[in-house]
């Protein structure tokens, strides 16, 4: 295995030294256990997909997942070519299991780290001020919009408090608001008190809010809050995505957060 990542490390470098379009890498698990035991194998991410030796490809065809700095995803084989000895296999839907998502941020950041990458697409993307696209909604936490820099929360435990806040800043009142909340790392979140009901309830990697009004509306200037959780806290800076709607409108935010 480890001679298979150093063959794949050097072929990321040709391809992006011999191709116009670039070549990013993703680690590759056999499966789930895989995760678990931290053995992501860098490889080569093409437009196409993943590549892999394509012996990897038929004992993991049916339990593959890919990982990167957006998360962990179930992949699903493309294309297997045995006289070339390569498989390439596409990014599917989201693995919903923080635990293994959390597992996999904490291997993702070392990779880059030791790649000279620290933060990888979180540090990248990371926004010194917090960002919104044009719409009717402001979000905050804990009060703060992050419009003068990161939002410093307290963790205790790898998990934190804070108060998730929607307000109404149009002209209008809306009748319903929904935000979701995920995290770059990813994170898992549950409302506060949620925990305890039965042994699947877990929290999840996007927290779903919804408020609805039913004798007043929410008028302007005003919002709707909850008090939620983030668990398996294991870096300090993160990048979280708000995105919220109503019936007529939607808009995304993207707040910078700092755990200390």
């Amino acid at each position: 295995m480890k001679r298979i990542g150093v063959t794949l490390l050097a072929a990321m470098g040709v391809l992006s030294a011999a191709t116009a379009a670039r070549a990013e890498f993703v680690l590759f698990y056999e499966s789930t256990a895989a995760v678990e035991a931290g053995r992501g194998t860098p490889t080569v991410w093409t437009s196409s997909g993943a590549t892999v030796p394509s012996q990897t490809a038929l004992s993991a065809a049916q339990t593959a997942l890919i990982g990167d700095g957006q998360g962990l995803f179930k992949a699903s084989l493309a294309r297997l070519d045995n006289d070339l000895n390569l498989a390439v296999f596409r990014k599917g839907e989201a693995v919903t299991d923080a635990r293994l998502a959390s597992l996999h941020a904490s291997r993702w950041q070392s990779y880059t780290a030791f790649l000279g990458q620290p933060g990888a697409e979180a540090a990248a993307a990371a926004p010194q001020l917090a960002t919104t696209t044009a719409g009717p909604f402001a979000v905050k936490i804990n009060g703060q919009d992050g419009s003068s820099g990161p939002i410093n929360l307290k963790v205790r435990l790898k998990k934190s408090k804070f108060k998730l806040e929607v307000v109404n800043t149009s002209t209008v009142p809306v009748w319903s608001v929904e935000v979701k909340l995920s995290s770059n790392p990813p994170l898992a979140y549950w409302k506060e008190g949620h925990q305890g009901r039965n042994l699947n309830d877990i929290p999840t990697p996007v927290f779903d809010y919804k408020q609805q009004a039913v004798f007043m509306p929410i008028k302007p200037g005003t919002s709707v809050s909850v008090w939620v959780e983030a668990y398996y806290i294991k870096g300090t800076d993160y990048v979280w995505t708000a995105d919220m709607s109503s019936k007529h409108f939607s808009q995304q935010a993207k707040i910078p957060i700092h755990f200390e």
